[in-house]
């Protein structure tokens, strides 16, 4: 344990000092701004411990960047079912991205005929550790989206999974043994393409959306992860005038201040910085937005970054910035259709650029401070992607729907490090956790690498 904690704080000394000179890191106790300009490390550590347990314990591991720890140098750039540590058949389908938290692996199964579960995997081999059966009403969908779409959420406490039944929306928590804890419902769930949106947990509060397209209104809520008692309720409610759009990003957290934030995006309320103790509105950046999100957030190098689409293709992005003696944050960059964005996948921030992997498999690598393009134009990989782009010792992983893991470097320059092949598709994130890469496709759930 005090290996892991120690790599972990080196990883993150370094990339301080490397982004950071001494007289900026001397402004940090002084000014919002400066603390803002380390939002990739701040708002990571807001999330997760450099512990094992909380080495990916949301949907796309720490504060949902994505990045692996610098500890994880076992995995190949190219495999075969030879490669696998273990493989386990799912017993139904699903979109969900599986998280970790010690030796316990969870993802969640929609099994049909309005049947799901919760499910308990051991990381060490993949059995079965145990099940959450659950039986739901079936509600409207996208063609594309399933009944188990949410990614779970987990902490010391156990693992907390959001997803509609009928005309509701539900929240539940199950400790590590496989007991229920909770479970909380509300009425007037209903969405354009059914429930995707996935918790988070900060400090003991798990943070998730609910909403109602019919109605007009958009509830965020926070719950003790104990009790799943409400601790603060945020609703937005759409303008008669306008047209409700449903948000289906995750979000992440910033540390502003000293206290830790909540950044939210949507069509129609624009950006939104909650505290996560209190619910209190920090800050807010309004823009004029036609097009849903989708594509989760991330942070990084003093950028918050969001984008937007439809139809499969990205079509509006924002990059925000927190300015000096500036209490709310303002427009670093916007960019559109022919910037070549991402939609369903979410961007990547590595190392000052970030990478957007489109759904039809074109990639883009931009400048994450300005937004100035980086690759020449965007480059080809093939396939088509809904599971999103994952950073490993500096080369980046992403499963097409066509079951292709495809993968590239982390840099200025394109090019294809490996292409391996499995033998169902892949909606769901990665993991990434003990030196190992945990994919889930449509029917297995997969271990590769460590020593």
């Amino acid at each position: 344990m005090n290996e892991l904690r120690f790599v972990r704080f080196s990883f993150l000394l370094r990339i301080a000092v490397n982004k950071f000179t001494l007289p900026c890191i001397s402004k940090i106790k002084s000014s919002v701004a400066a603390l803002s300009a380390i939002l990739s490390i701040a708002g990571t550590e807001a999330q997760d411990t450099g512990s094992a347990e909380g080495e990916w314990a949301r949907f796309r591991g720490p504060n949902g960047s994505g990045i692996a720890a610098e500890s994880a140098k076992s995995i190949p750039v190219e495999f075969t079912v030879a490669d696998y540590k273990w493989q386990t058949k799912l017993p139904g389908g699903g979109h969900s991205s599986p998280v970790v938290w010690g030796k316990h692996i969870y993802v969640t199964v929609d099994e049909g005929s309005g049947k799901r579960s919760v499910m308990g995997y051991h990381f060490d081999d993949g059995r079965e550790l145990w099940k959450l059966p659950a039986e739901f009403e079936e509600h409207n969908l996208n063609k594309f989206n399933n009944f188990t779409s949410s990614s779970p959420a987990c902490d010391e406490t156990g693992v907390y999974v959001t997803w509609g039944s009928g005309m509701k929306s539900i929240a539940l928590a199950v400790d590590h043994a496989g007991k229920q804890l909770w479970q909380r419902d509300w009425d007037a769930f209903t969405s354009d393409h059914g429930a995707a949106a996935s918790p988070i947990v900060v400090d003991g509060i798990v943070i998730l959306n609910t909403d109602s397209k019919d109605e007009g209104r958009n509830q965020i809520r926070a719950l003790d992860a104990k009790t799943g008692a409400d601790v603060w309720i945020h609703e937005r409610v759409t303008a008669e005038s306008e047209k409700h759009t449903t948000p289906y990003n995750t979000p992440v957290v910033l540390e502003l201040g000293g206290k830790k934030t909540v950044a939210f995006f949507s069509t129609n309320d624009g950006w939104l910085g909650l505290e996560a103790a209190t619910g209190k509105e920090v800050w807010r950046y309004g823009g004029e937005y036609e097009f849903r999100s989708v594509g989760s957030l991330v942070t990084g190098n003093g950028i918050l970054f969001g984008t937007m689409g439809s139809g499969g293709a990205g079509k509006d992005s924002t990059g925000l910035k927190f300015e000096s003696g500036v209490a709310q944050p303002t427009l670093a960059y916007a960019l559109g259709f022919k910037d070549k964005l991402s939609y369903v996948p979410t961007p990547l921030i590595y190392n000052g650029l970030t990478f957007l992997w489109g759904d039809g498999g074109i990639v883009n690598c931009i400048d994450t401070a300005t937004g100035e393009p980086v690759y020449d134009k965007g480059e080809r990989v093939g396939g088509n992607f809904f599971s999103s782009p994952i950073c490993i010792d500096g080369k980046i992983y992403c499963g097409s729907r066509e079951g292709e893991m495809v993968v590239i470097p982390a840099t200025r320059d394109f090019e294809i490090l490996g292409r391996s092949h499995f033998e169902s598709g892949i909606y769901a994130t990665p993991a990434v956790a003990g030196g190992h890469l945990i994919v889930r496709t449509e029917t297995h759930l997969i271990s590769i690498g460590g020593e």
